[in-house]
């Protein structure tokens, strides 16, 4: 989760202006206009050929 929760961070902060946006940010970005997992999250979680919204979803279920 802490990958995640750092990426959404550095992405908010870039979107806000606060942050210049690098390239994994704006990977990141397309893999959310996309509806896909960002490699850089199923390489720390699991691989799943769900959508992200499906795949944040049983993570969260996971977690808890």
């Amino acid at each position: 989760l802490r990958e995640i929760r750092q990426s959404l961070k550095e992405l908010d902060g870039g979107l806000k202006g606060e942050l210049a946006i690098s390239s994994e940010i704006e990977i990141l970005q397309e893999c959310f206009y996309l509806n896909i997992v960002p490699a850089g999250w199923t390489n720390r979680a699991y691989p799943s050929l769900h959508s992200l919204g499906l795949w944040f979803h049983d993570m969260l279920n996971r977690y808890r």
